[in-house]
């Protein structure tokens, strides 16, 4: 562990670690408590992060529905709605939900308006193409836990299972299953959901764990007997080289 003091002084990225940034996806579910109810923090913290989106986009259409007949002007007002004002925009309701919700918000809002102006580029592509929606019924959610990038204190994916971070883990007596708890805060209150998840081709135990996201869905397209949440646990993992460490044999016989 490197002392808080010299951590200044180093590098907060890896880009220039040998490796690559994967996605691992889990699928999880809740677990209820005794009153067959999820923490209500979880329901609160992720209504408020739609109301920050809705905000955003209310910035943006702001700026743009005076230019929706010049394409030229309509690109340099997103263009002045850059990361630092959109942030701005995010963090009017500082203090209900933890800042990594916040920025992690103005992130993923930041890409929508680059994917924004790829589409404008189209050929008869409208004002609204492509542009962020309002959000109305909550109907997803994506609630982030955001580890620290100061080299020297990286959380290793093996260290997920010693039940002493926010994002904790427990193997299973059945390959494959495993036990989570996930911690959510809103209005300066944390709550822990319990999942079941199921664990297969995991990154190898020196892996980097930069994210872990906890994500929902409400399922409509599957019938009114079938439509409910389903849930997922997404781990933003930095691989280093291969060379780094051996991967366990498959068995698996390749052919010439």
């Amino acid at each position: 562990m490197i002392p808080a003091s010299k951590k200044r002084n180093l590098p907060r990225r890896n880009a220039e670690r040998p490796g690559s940034m994967r996605v691992f996806e889990y699928w999880c579910e809740p677990i209820p408590d005794a009153s067959g109810n999820l923490p209500q923090q979880l329901w609160d913290a992720a209504h408020e992060m739609q109301a920050v989106w809705n905000r955003m986009t209310e910035a943006f259409r702001e700026v743009t529905a005076p230019h929706a007949e010049d394409y030229k002007a309509r690109r340099a007002a997103v263009q002045a709605l850059d990361l630092k004002r959109i942030r701005a925009v995010a963090m009017q309701s500082r203090g209900v939900i933890p800042s990594r919700y916040y920025y992690h918000l103005a992130d993923r809002f930041a890409l929508t308006l680059k994917g924004y102006q790829r589409r404008q580029r189209e050929r008869g592509a409208g004002p609204s193409h492509g542009a962020p929606r309002f959000k109305g019924r909550l109907e997803s959610l994506a609630i982030p836990e955001i580890f620290s990038r100061c080299v020297g204190d990286e959380v290793r994916w093996s260290q997920l299972f010693t039940g002493e971070l926010p994002v904790r883990m427990r193997r299973m007596s059945r390959a494959g299953e495993a036990r989570g708890e996930f911690r959510v805060s809103h209005g300066g209150v944390n709550a822990a959901v319990r999942l079941k998840v199921r664990l297969h081709r995991e990154p190898a135990p020196n892996a980097i764990v930069k994210r872990v996201t906890l994500c929902g869905r409400y399922e409509r397209s599957l019938g009114a007997h079938l439509a409910g949440w389903r849930w997922g646990l997404k781990f933003l993992i930095h691989e280093e080289d291969d060379s780094h460490y051996l991967r366990e044999e498959t068995g698996v016989v390749m052919k010439k």
